[in-house]
């Protein structure tokens, strides 16, 4: 167990999770920053909490999950750079209600959850911003799409509203409900 910045700790096994280990991050106070660097887990992956305001992973910087990739926040998960998990992924809130601002990839080989009951996000997905899975599972407040959010399995949104605009906008499902 190695502490991290704001009270974090880092778990897990050699080179970020060994064969098979996981890897938790999380702040008692205050947020976690990913700059210009990797985060890899051949395990489960878990970054934030209740005590974590902010996750922000910067262009360049990655977290990456050969399993199950699972981020919360109170207040906000900025992702410019790479976000991607070998199975499901959850961006949540670690409350009632965050924000989401998305202008990297976000991808899961399995389903992509974005919010869930109780813990919504509001969703900014920026014209260079992928949200990429197998399965996309969207349960949020405001959902804005200058982007790309793409299924190939199915897709299931819950939103007070849903904007997509713009020139690079594109969202692809292939079945809707």
């Amino acid at each position: 167990r190695a502490g991290g910045a704001n009270g974090g700790t880092q778990d897990g096994g050699k080179d970020g999770g060994g064969e098979g280990g996981s890897v938790t991050v999380s702040a008692t106070a205050g947020g976690i920053k990913r700059k210009n660097a990797d985060l890899r887990s051949a395990g489960d992956l878990t970054v934030g909490g209740s005590g974590t305001s902010t996750i922000n992973v910067t262009a360049g910087g990655s977290l990456k999950a050969a399993d199950t990739a699972t981020l919360s926040a109170t207040d906000t998960i900025t992702n410019a750079g790479t976000l991607l998990s070998g199975g499901n992924m959850k961006l949540t809130a670690a409350d009632a209600l965050a924000t989401l601002n998305n202008s990297g990839a976000t991808q899961s080989s399995a389903v992509l959850t974005l919010g869930e009951p109780g813990n919504l996000l509001d969703i900014d997905n920026t014209s260079t911003g992928t949200l990429l899975g197998d399965t996309l599972a969207i349960r949020a407040d405001d959902v804005s799409n200058t982007g790309t959010m793409q299924a190939t399995a199915g897709t299931t949104m819950n939103a007070n509203s849903f904007i997509n605009s713009g020139v690079a906008a594109k969202f692809l499902a292939s079945t809707t409900t």
